[in-house]
């Protein structure tokens, strides 16, 4: 009987630990942007960021696949500017999106799907882009 009044208590206690809300995470602060950059591919890619954030600190970041599938992302608060390079192997391929929506970022690609920004890159492909505010500012419909 004692054993299974402990594996009650166990019971119990696992439920409550679910039911406790998990901290939030860190919010970017208001005086500048979220810079989400998320990042899927084959092979050996490499995509590195040097961001400016606004109180002018510089953040470096660097992600690199490995394997027939790879992912990344890049999340940093309060950027201003940066610029981020990449490459893709011979024989891989990368998709690069930009979450713009909400923000004061441009996009520095061409094709913009619902909210984010996307360059689709081919075998071989390599080059780098900026980070920065749009000149105007973008209505949020408020």
């Amino acid at each position: 009987m004692k054993r299974h009044g402990t594996m009650i208590a166990a019971s119990l206690a696992a439920s409550v630990a679910l039911l406790v809300p998990a901290t939030a995470p860190a919010q970017a602060p208001d005086s500048g942007e979220a810079f989400l950059l998320e990042m899927t591919g084959e092979r050996a890619w490499e995509v590195s960021c040097r961001l400016t954030q606004g109180d002018g600190d510089n953040v470096a970041t660097r992600e690199r696949g490995r394997g027939p599938l790879d992912n990344g992302r890049f999340s940093v608060g309060d950027v201003v500017s940066g610029l981020c390079t990449y490459s893709v192997p011979d024989r891989g391929e990368l998709r690069l999106t930009l979450n713009v929506e909400h923000t004061q970022l441009e996009c520095p690609f061409t094709v913009t799907e619902a909210g984010f920004c996307r360059a689709y890159l081919q075998p071989g492909d390599s080059g780098s882009f900026n980070i920065q505010r749009r000149t105007t500012p973008v209505s949020t419909g408020s």
